[in-house]
């Protein structure tokens, strides 16, 4: 059973603050049962993020449909932590939003995720799959604040990498803890839908993770506009907040720009991770640490209507176009998700 944090909440205790709930929103009556707690989903206007949130809320409603599942979003990820506490089950399980921040490339979440990982010493830790981020070599002083709380919780803490070169770096840095290697969360999500497709979307990143220059993102969408009447430009990030009462739908108006896209060109993880879960062709170039290219290598290389261009080594326009011209109409297959989440929900499985 998925709940929200409204629903919890006692009637006479009820108040809503600009789409924020307050006061201790657990009902008492939840301390005996079994329980999943998704501590950090966002309410930020990341759409990748939200995609992650989501495929986490359908993952476990699919595989464990008798237990109850709470999410708390990322305003209340430290406020909470007490209340959570008060109905703590010796058999519930703490999970931490997925994504990539473990690391001090976004340091808020990773001091959030230590807060959490410290106050539950003696339940199950689930990290969602995660990507490295720790921008100094070996990790700095930040891998090894982490390093310290993360040990207190040995194999009770499961750090699930999403590729392998974060898994490779998550076993060689957190040694006392468990780890597994599965894809991001938001591929196990069949969002494929039939649907007229015309022109071409462009989604490029203009962030610390991107590499494309200014200038060559310009090049790219001059030289498209060109020879195909319908270029749009489009992102995975809107300029609003995101709750979980209204998440679904704004990715799937997001989604409905893939599925009515031709061919979509990215250099954002779940630019790519859309096109594949829409059944959409995409072009897809790295971003600055790598997460994307290994993504591609270890899940997506099957798919045919999805292409990795190598732009950090030799960007060319002429091969861009050419790729484009190959994926037009190009049929496309729908990741197999296969047994690829099993080492995940026998994790689970275990403790439950």
């Amino acid at each position: 059973m998925i709940v929200t944090i409204k629903k919890l909440l006692p009637k006479k205790l009820k108040r809503e603050i600009k789409g924020f709930m307050t006061l201790n929103p657990f009902d008492p009556q939840l301390k005996n049962e079994k329980k999943l707690f998704v501590f950090g989903t966002p309410t930020h206007g990341n759409l990748g993020d939200q995609a992650i949130a989501y495929a986490q809320e359908k993952f476990l409603e699919k595989y464990f449909p008798n237990v109850t599942v709470i999410e708390i979003p990322d305003i209340h990820t430290v406020s909470y932590i007490r209340s959570a506490k008060a109905i703590l089950h010796k058999e519930d399980i703490i999970f931490i939003h997925g994504g990539g921040n473990i690391g001090d490339l976004y340091l808020q979440v990773e001091e959030e995720r230590r807060e959490v990982i410290r106050s539950f010493p003696n339940n199950k830790i689930i990290q969602f799959p995660q990507s490295y981020t720790f921008t100094k070599e070996g990790g700095g002083k930040e891998v090894v604040k982490s390093d310290k709380i993360y040990q207190r919780n040995k194999q009770n803490l499961t750090i699930v990498a999403r590729e392998t070169k974060s898994s490779q770096k998550f076993r060689d840095l957190f040694k006392e803890n468990n780890h597994l290697l599965v894809p991001d969360i938001v591929l196990s999500l069949d969002e494929r839908r039939e649907s007229k497709r015309n022109g071409i979307l462009l989604c490029l990143r203009n962030d610390v993770e991107g590499i494309l220059s200014g200038q060559q993102q310009s090049s790219v969408i001059t030289a498209l506009k060109e020879k195909y009447s319908q270029v749009t430009v489009t992102d995975t990030v809107v300029d609003y907040r995101v709750f979980q009462q209204n998440r679904y739908e704004e990715l799937n108006k997001k989604w409905d720009e893939y599925r009515q896209s031709q061919v979509v060109i990215t250099d954002r993880l779940h630019g790519m991770i859309f096109a594949a879960i829409t059944g959409t062709p995409c072009i897809v170039f790295d971003n600055f640490n790598q997460k994307i290219q290994k993504t591609y290598f270890d899940w997506l290389q099957e798919l045919d209507s999805i292409r990795f261009v190598d732009v950090l080594t030799n960007f060319n326009m002429t091969d861009i176009k050419e790729e484009v011209a190959k994926l037009i109409d190009h049929e496309t297959k729908m990741f197999e998700v296969g047994d690829k989440y099993q080492p995940l929900i026998d994790e689970i499985r275990i403790t439950l």
